[in-house]
């Protein structure tokens, strides 16, 4: 498993220099506080492969989420700090390492913004630490759900919390539209299929059925009777996507009540 070797990296690329293997291509995925605790060991992997060729991915790093009150549910025990930490380091291994080591071009931080539990504060949170990290626009960041699988601790705190297989068609007809359009932050296999949910505060799912359309601007057909209008209100404002989303947000938080419609009109 990658995680294993993940964290004996020098010892394998000594084994590899050793035994003259042609040049491979390792994939890794970690978590951040592992990048800080490892990186005395990845800074010897990577002198290694690049003087005998060989190329280091991390193709994602855990954050899950910004918000402590989600990642307390996530059970990640990561602060914002850390993972700022850690994506330090793989910036700076990416700069010194530029034919060696890839992270960015992967997609970065695994993450999940949208949860059945997550408030416009949580996504506040977010959008701050977001920016103060300097994260890339690039629409995957903003489009992340949670998914709920088999037996596990989130999918019973769901079930306890009344927020799985809802009845309500409101609810029933966001979690499909969810489903085809918003990318699940936790799929293994392709052919995985997760539990039905439901946004316990209703203006989330609001929010977030907006803000998916404005990163997928161009993927989501003209069928969709919401897709036509904020793409025209997105591109004749002019201004990128984390300020619309940014914008999205103080308009959510003062009109809560707000049907689907009228918020992306204001």
């Amino acid at each position: 498993r990658s995680a294993a070797v993940f964290f004996a990296m020098s010892e394998l690329l000594r084994r590899l220099e050793h035994e003259a293997v042609a040049p491979i291509s390792l994939f890794f995925g970690c978590r951040a506080d592992e990048v800080l605790a490892r990186a005395d060991d990845i800074d010897a992997a990577l002198a290694i492969a690049r003087r005998c060729g060989h190329t280091i991915h991390v193709f994602s790093m855990g954050a899950e989420n910004f918000s402590p009150a989600e990642n307390e549910r996530f059970n990640k025990r990561l602060s914002t700090a850390t993972i700022g930490a850690a994506l330090g380091r793989l910036r700076a291994w990416e700069r010194e390492y530029p034919d060696t080591f890839f992270f960015t071009r992967h997609g970065g931080l695994g993450f999940i913004l949208f949860t059945p539990w997550t408030t416009i504060e949580d996504l506040r949170l977010n959008l701050t630490a977001a920016r103060e990290l300097g994260l890339e626009e690039d629409g995957f960041f903003l489009t992340r759900r949670l998914m709920l699988l088999g037996d596990t601790p989130l999918t019973r705190l769901a079930e306890r919390d009344g927020l799985v297989d809802p009845t309500d068609p409101e609810d029933l007809s966001l979690f499909s539209w969810l489903e085809r359009h918003c990318d699940p932050g936790c799929r293994h296999f392709l052919e995985e299929q997760d539990r039905p949910w439901r946004f316990r505060d209703a203006v989330t799912g609001r929010v977030c059925a907006i803000t998916v359309r404005m990163a997928k601007r161009d993927a989501i057909g003209d069928e969709d009777p919401y897709h036509r209008r904020i793409v025209d209100v997105a591109r004749s404002s002019g201004v990128r996507l984390v300020d619309a989303f940014a914008t999205l947000l103080a308009l959510a938080k003062d009109h809560r009540e707000a049907p689907l419609d009228v918020l992306i009109e204001d």
